[in-house]
């Protein structure tokens, strides 16, 4: 998924943690385990939806960032 490493990931890392954290503790219906377990979820879809919802300006930024950093390679060697 583009945009997985700038935008999902470190909220899927979250949202994982609290989940086994939820499940340790016998997967209560109710209480503060059970409050964060939902609000990471949501946080982790929100950013998922995010991503499939501006596929085409990640795309985009995608290859202007690797365009930049191509003429930047390429400034470098022909300044040697």
């Amino acid at each position: 998924m583009l945009g997985w490493n700038s935008f999902v990931s470190d909220k899927h890392d979250t949202a994982r943690a609290v989940f086994f954290d939820w499940v340790a503790i016998g997967k209560p219906k109710s209480g503060h385990e059970f409050a964060l377990m939902q609000k990471t979820r949501a946080s982790f879809n929100l950013a998922v939806r995010y991503c499939n919802d501006n596929l085409e300006q990640l795309v985009l930024m995608h290859y202007w960032i690797k365009t930049v950093i191509n003429f930047g390679i390429l400034c470098i060697k022909s300044a040697k």
